[in-house]
């Protein structure tokens, strides 16, 4: 009954809790209202890795950089873990949505589903769930095997190494981790009964319960999350912030960039945005670096003229570079209909997050179940039948989580993700107010290929953004 009383409430005390919080937090770097006409390098997106690239730029005193990010302030409610998926289908969010799916998204009108990015100081990572995972071994040689010079697992450890502030002896260290760098990790402090299970479970068949970004990474995982001091350590508050105070580094928010400009040498020499109604041409003395993720590069990119010649001709944009830009399209395609019933399996921060004791201890001391990730307690990274168990190279990841959409009486998670109510009613409604713990299957690697494409020559229009989720029955046999 507890729960039933307090879940209603959920959303609006989180967003509360945080207008207490703020005298005490850093949690964006300042924004410049002012801007040269020239700089040595133009950073287009302040996401995962602009906010990177722009802070280790600019630690040379004797180059200017601009930092440019089409985000806007950034809702303090993303620095607390538990309320994760509360930023989601905010304006931190760009909201996008998939091109209707021939084999997926089934519950969703016209079978197009959210497809959440950043937006914002910081990009995805003000969105994600905080879970450090660097990635298989594997996957970066096969990038280097693929042309991608210097970025082979041999070429980057040492980079995952000075970047990383792991603040738990037990992984700081085990050999596989490093302290000192930006970016802070550390070990969730609250605990529940269903974690403990899932340990005890991987070990009884047989796997290791295992620092997935040690030596292997097959197994169940000890979860780490980017967070410091009991709050979200976003790309931007680790590399930014420390920056913020250099003269020749201009970060600017509210700078949408409408295109690349190239010389007729094929030569980037600046980048056209437009801030607050006006329309500026800054110019580049040395680089034009974009990124902007996933999706905005791409469509930049065509934009300036540079991607498929007969696409960007349908248009009526001048091509620069026929390049497939925008092909290759893939992402982690999940399943979270396994849910099941079991005692002591509420959230946590559901269970215990709009105590006034919690709220106190959080505004206090950043501790108490406002820290949990979300409802995530644990993970595993598997082999399917498809895949070659002795290569340390799992296929699948799983995610258990406590709880499901209908334990917190719809308040967060399916309100987040835009849940249609006929796979609400059909799937988890069953659950309403019940003590659960969901399984969430990922597929690692698809075979299934898509595509980004532009909808028209105008910036401002949302590109066409098609998976092409389950191209391949192997794809959606892995996940099912």
């Amino acid at each position: 009954m507890l729960l039933k009383k307090l879940a209603p409430p959920l959303t609006r005390t989180l967003l509360r809790l945080y207008y207490v919080l703020l005298p005490y937090v850093a949690y964006q770097p300042e924004v410049s209202d002012y801007f040269d006409k020239e700089y040595d390098y133009i950073v287009v997106g302040a996401g995962s890795a602009g906010s990177v690239l722009a802070s280790r730029l600019s630690e040379d005193s004797c180059v200017k950089v601009l930092l440019l990010e089409a985000g806007g302030h950034v809702n303090p409610v993303s620095e607390i873990p538990a309320a994760a998926f509360l930023t989601q289908l905010t304006d931190n969010d760009w909201q996008f949505s998939s091109t209707p799916q021939k084999r997926a998204g089934g519950g969703y009108p016209n079978r197009q589903f959210p497809v959440p990015r950043g937006k914002g100081l910081g990009g995805s990572s003000l969105l994600n769930c905080m879970l450090y995972v660097r990635g298989n071994k594997r996957d970066y040689d096969q990038w280097a095997d693929n042309g991608a010079t210097g970025w082979s697992w041999r070429d980057i450890y040492s980079y995952f190494l000075k970047a990383e502030n792991n603040t738990d002896p037990e992984f700081a260290n085990n050999g596989y981790h490093s302290s000192g760098g930006f970016l802070t990790v550390s070990t969730p402090p609250e605990t529940n009964a269903l974690k403990e299970a899932f340990a005890a479970a991987a070990q009884e068949v047989g796997y290791e319960y295992r620092d997935i970004n040690g030596e292997k990474q097959t197994g169940f995982a000890k979860i780490q999350g980017t967070i410091r001091d009991g709050r979200r350590c976003s790309t931007a508050k680790a590399y930014l912030i420390p920056a913020e105070d250099r003269d020749n580094l201009h970060i600017v928010n509210k700078a949408y960039v409408q295109k690349v400009l190239i010389n007729n040498d094929k030569e980037a020499y600046g980048v056209r945005f437009e801030k607050d109604g006006d329309i500026y041409d800054i110019r580049a003395r040395k680089e034009v670096i974009v990124s902007g993720g996933s999706i905005n590069s791409p469509q930049i990119l065509m934009l300036s003229g540079i991607g498929p010649k007969e696409h960007l001709e349908d248009f009526g944009i001048e091509v620069i570079a026929d390049l497939p830009v925008g092909d290759n399209l893939q992402d982690h395609v999940g399943n979270v209909v396994l849910n099941f019933e079991a005692k002591h399996a509420d959230p946590i921060f559901l269970k215990e997050a709009a105590l006034p004791s919690s709220l106190l201890e959080y505004k206090l001391h950043a501790t108490g179940p406002t820290t949990s990730l979300s409802g995530i307690e644990g993970m595993a990274f598997l082999n399917t039948k498809y895949n070659d168990a002795r290569l340390d190279w799992p296929d699948v990841e799983i995610h258990l989580i406590s709880g499901s959409p209908a334990t917190d009486y719809t308040q967060t998670f399916r309100q987040s993700v835009g849940m249609p109510d006929e796979v609400y009613n059909k799937v988890y409604k069953p659950y309403l107010g019940k003590s659960t713990f969901t399984f969430f299957p990922v597929l690692l690697r698809p075979k299934s290929r898509g595509t980004v494409r532009l909808k028209s020559d105008d910036p401002y229009e949302y590109p066409l953004i098609d998976f092409n989720l389950f191209q391949y029955e192997e794809d959606l046999d892995k996940v099912s």
